[in-house]
């Protein structure tokens, strides 16, 4: 019978904690990535919202200030903006209102709701006002 007095390689035990240390490593790895795809996908939301709300404010701006008066309530669910259409329960809203009580100026507030794909509710919201006379006049 021979005898190695010197060991070669590694026993069975130092082989599963290496293969144990290495799977937590990959595991939190991929947990990290994960995270970060949900992460993304909410920050794309946002930003497509907060085009969407900037959109609608822009138009109303380009309307007259009678019709501007005529928004207050307006949902627009039905036939969403581009880019909302795509989100998980939209919802989006104008309302009207005089905070300084003039007779002359209102404020005008978008806002865009949907639930993320984590399944939180999500809003964006937008506001300007509006003068009778229009943007540049007194």
């Amino acid at each position: 019978m021979i005898i190695l007095s010197s060991r070669k390689g590694y026993t069975l035990v130092e082989v599963l904690i290496s293969m144990v240390v290495l799977g937590i490593a990959l595991v939190s790895v991929a947990m990290v990535f994960a995270q970060s795809t949900f992460m993304m996908v909410d920050i794309r939301q946002k930003a497509v919202a907060a085009e969407c709300v900037q959109d609608e404010i822009e138009a109303i701006r380009s309307m007259s200030y009678a019709d501007i008066l005529l928004l207050n309530g307006t949902a627009f669910v039905a036939p969403a903006p581009p880019g909302i259409a795509r989100f998980k329960n939209p919802v989006g809203a104008i309302t009207v209102d005089n905070p300084l009580g003039l007779n002359n100026i209102r404020r005008v507030t978008v806002t865009v709701g949907w639930t993320s794909s984590s399944g939180a509710a999500m809003s964006r919201s937008l506001a300007t006002l509006v003068t009778k006379s229009g943007i540049d006049k007194q």
